[in-house]
């Protein structure tokens, strides 16, 4: 499928719901509504995104380094949200307002950043200014110029400012290396100007970064012995301003720290002191037409985490650099090589690729997570992450599951969280038994024990050898056989006791978790193979055969799977005869694997085809009003925006659906629309040769978060900067029909698109871009190797 298709789509997607029992009450929407031009516009390349500053208000890329904390940069090129100072908030923000929607006060787990957006502010003063003969001006949005643009592309954020006299040029970035996470982990950013003298005449110019001393920032006004300095310094490549904090008793403090801003050049630079800050500035002349760089970094060294739970633990940049001045000094000293990484990958992903540029923006933004305060990683080394910023702690089974981002760019992060944390410490070696929080809650959830099996296959993938695999098998060979003894008639479907990512226990047999525990037998079954294990393959092999028998025979009512709920638990929520967005999730995470199929490739296709008549909505505004028998629901998409459902109800059910226990709350999960469930959907559909229904859904997703309406780096579901997102990536490995095994060198891409296709990827050994010919022959060019150990 590809474009030739473009014009026949509408009559076949978007035609009269089936009629059924409930007189279709419950549909969605009947018909789509969308139209011929906004369907070819699923397929198009497009203009670059730049948009007007003015029209961004609430954009904040992250720009940080991974692990490090958040700073936003803004459409306008100002900095802010600084949140690295380690003070444990719920959401992006410290909120200082309260948000209301119909009648209701929200929380930031209630969606209260997506109803309502924060507007940039700063706990404190930094900010950039440029001086010409036309005076002073400042580099945002208050500084009088003609017009401010943005264009984003993660990690590069790009700001440009024009006027009669000058264009000054931001790029905006952290070192940003696939494949290199401790090198894109520096505490800092750099703001790299180039200043072009538009007039007819030499123009004397200065740029500069003023800022204050934000050493305890919080806990000044609680200590009075408290003490702030600052020193100027200058080396042979670069000069700077050094904050620092004193007495050494105030060290354990989560703000006591030190800050760093640096111009890299040569001098002169000049230092000004100002009555309650400091500026460094940067003089130029300039003939007309002439352009000059200068580039500054601003580094912190703030290493004391306030996690609850995890108190005593420091970040891990504290094990690397002893305050921020060594860690600037580092940075500086191997920018030009770090720069030149960051702009490589930037050019491939997003300049030389043939993909649409929405596709390029939305499937590769969730990766900024990682440089926001919902991840960590402390000074051991280990990996901890939130579901969302300060909310649900202990980098949790199930939500993580659906994340593709960080496995295919950062493999070792994955690698280490499964060695380290699901097959480690949450590990119990007489079970097989996976805790889905780690230290924080101690029990299964059964979602998550699924998924971690499908990820070690996943991460085995993307190494260069098996060693990985080696050590892992024996641990993950027990937890399928902790799975295989809950399935005890062997019917290849489980039914009892299933805690799981909506955050209740589930009973009787249902296709949403059944399909993950076929997927995670295949996924053993094959890495059984791998090491030589032939008699457990085939007895995955076999309990795979008899649950796809019972998924179709038992779960399949003509149109879609379903759950079958257990009678003897009434308390329990269900979705029962509803249409679930997630009723094939195992079936979708093989697609990502390139294993096998558990579920026939017909009842996958038409189930596929029902979720997007019964699921997706162009506005989502009237189901949530006729929707009655489950009530409530977060708005995590707005009356007048499109989104995926959790769940419908075509064939009536709803009024059963809310238990009878002190869980029912969360059967309201069902009205709502999750990013990841969205995506996980979509690179599925993709990858079964529906391109045009995954697309939909993905511009869908795009359009909601659109920098005119909100911050399109914040994700929201239960929180901010959301895990589950990152299972965006995985629409991008649909598209670009990537197959990858490290250890063997298989690599090879059947995209999704009709044409001539040319795209990034990342494999084991390195990244580049690859260009596949009408016929199917792949060119690669890698532009970055990993060097041999």
């Amino acid at each position: 499928m590809g474009h030739q298709v473009e014009a026949s789509i509408a009559p076949r997607l978007y035609d009269k719901a089936m009629e059924n029992g409930s007189g279709g009450r419950y549909v969605a929407q009947e018909g789509k509504g969308l139209t011929t031009e906004w369907i070819r516009s699923l397929f198009e390349r497009g203009e670059e995104p730049w948009v007007r500053a003015e029209e961004a208000r609430t954009l904040g890329m992250p720009v940080g380094g991974c692990f490090a904390g958040t700073v936003y940069l803004g459409a306008d090129g100002r900095l802010w949200n600084w949140d690295v100072f380690n003070q444990h908030h719920l959401g992006a923000v410290i909120r200082r307002e309260e948000v209301r929607f119909r009648g209701e006060s929200l929380d930031e787990i209630r969606g209260a950043n997506y109803v309502r957006p924060p507007e940039p502010f700063s706990p404190f003063a930094l900010g950039f200014w440029v001086e010409s003969h036309q005076g002073r001006r400042t580099l945002d949005s208050e500084g009088g110029w003609d017009s401010i643009r943005f264009l984003g592309r993660y990690p590069i954020g790009t700001v440009v400012y024009e006027s009669s006299d000058l264009e000054v040029r931001l790029d905006a970035f952290s070192p940003f290396v696939p494949l290199r996470i401790e090198d894109s982990s520096f505490p800092a950013v750099v703001m790299a100007f180039r200043v072009r003298n538009r007039s007819r005449e030499e123009n004397e110019i200065q740029v500069a970064c003023e800022f204050e001393n934000p050493c305890l920032l919080y806990s000044r006004r609680d200590h009075p012995e408290a003490r702030v300095e600052s020193e100027y310094y200058t080396e042979a490549t670069h000069c700077g301003v050094r904050h620092f904090s004193h007495p050494d008793s105030l060290r354990d403090l989560p703000d006591f720290g030190t800050f760093v801003a640096t111009y890299t050049g040569a001098p002169p630079a000049l230092f000004l002191p100002l009555r309650d800050r400091n500026a460094i500035a940067v003089p130029r002349r300039l003939a007309p037409g002439e352009e000059a760089e200068m580039r500054f970094v601003v580094a912190w060294h703030f290493p004391n985490c306030s996690i609850p739970g995890m108190e005593g633990r420091r970040r891990w940049y504290a094990s690397r650099w002893s305050d921020a001045r060594e860690l600037a000094d580092d940075l500086i000293s191997r920018l030009p090589e770090l720069e030149s990484l960051t702009r490589k990958w930037v050019d491939v992903w997003y300049d030389r690729s043939t993909l649409p540029w929405y596709v390029l923006q939305r499937t590769f933004a969730s990766l900024s997570t990682l440089a926001t305060n919902t991840c960590y990683r402390f000074e051991d080394g280990r990996y901890w992450f939130w579901e969302g910023v300060g909310c649900c702690p202990g980098t949790c089974t199930h939500v993580w599951g659906y994340a593709q981002g960080i496995a295919r760019v950062f493999p070792e992060v994955e690698a280490t969280l499964r060695e380290q944390v699901d097959f480690g410490l949450s590990f119990h070696d007489d079970t097989g038994a996976i805790d889905y929080r780690g230290e924080f809650d101690r029990t299964v959830a059964h979602d998550g024990q699924c998924n971690c099996i499908l990820r070690v296959y996943r991460e085995h993938t993307m190494q260069r050898d098996g060693a990985f695999l080696r050590r892992l098998y024996p641990r993950v060979k027990k937890a399928m056989q902790y799975l295989m003894r809950e399935d005890a008639d062997g019917d290849g479907l489980l039914e009892g006791r299933q805690y799981n990512t909506l955050d209740t226990d589930w009973y009787g047999p249902m296709a949403w978790i059944s399909s993950l525990y076929l997927a995670a037998l295949r996924a053993c079954g094959q890495m059984a193979t791998e090491v030589g294990d032939a008699e457990f393959a085939e007895a995955c092999a076999q309990r795979i055969s008899a649950g796809s028998r019972s998924m179709v025979e038992r779960l399949f009512n003509g149109e879609y799977f379903i759950h079958e709920p257990d009678p003897d638990h009434p308390e329990a929520n269900a979705s029962g005869e509803g249409c679930l967005a997630d009723q094939l999730f195992g079936e979708s995470y093989l697609r990502q694997l390139c294993l096998s199929r558990v579920v026939p490739e017909g009842e996958t296709r038409m189930a596929l085809r029902s979720i997007f008549r019964y699921n997706y909505a162009p506005d989502v505004g009237p189901y949530r009003e006729q929707m009655q028998e489950v009530k409530g629901g977060r708005w995590y998409a707005m009356p007048g925006e499109g989104g995926l459902l959790l769940c419908t109800f075509p064939r009536g059910g709803a009024e059963r659906a809310t238990g009878e226990g002190p869980t029912a709350w969360a059967a309201q999960y069902f009205n709502e629309v999750w990013t990841g469930i969205e995506y996980q959907v979509a690179s599925h559909m993709i990858a079964e040769g529906m391109a045009e229904e995954g697309l939909t859904i993905l511009k869908t997703v795009h359009e909601r978060y659109s920098p005119s309406k909100r911050n399109p780096y914040n994700e929201i579901e239960c929180s901010d900067h959301y895990g589950r997102a990152l299972a965006a990536f995985g629409v991008y490995v649909s598209l670009i029909g990537m197959r990858h095994h490290g250890p063997s060198g298989e690599l090879a891409f059947h995209p999704a698109l009709s044409g001539e296709q040319r795209f990034a990827f990342v494999a084991a050994d390195g990244w580049g871009i690859a260009t596949v010919g009408e016929g199917g022959s792949a060119e690669l060019e890698y532009v970055y190797r990993v060097e041999s150990p």
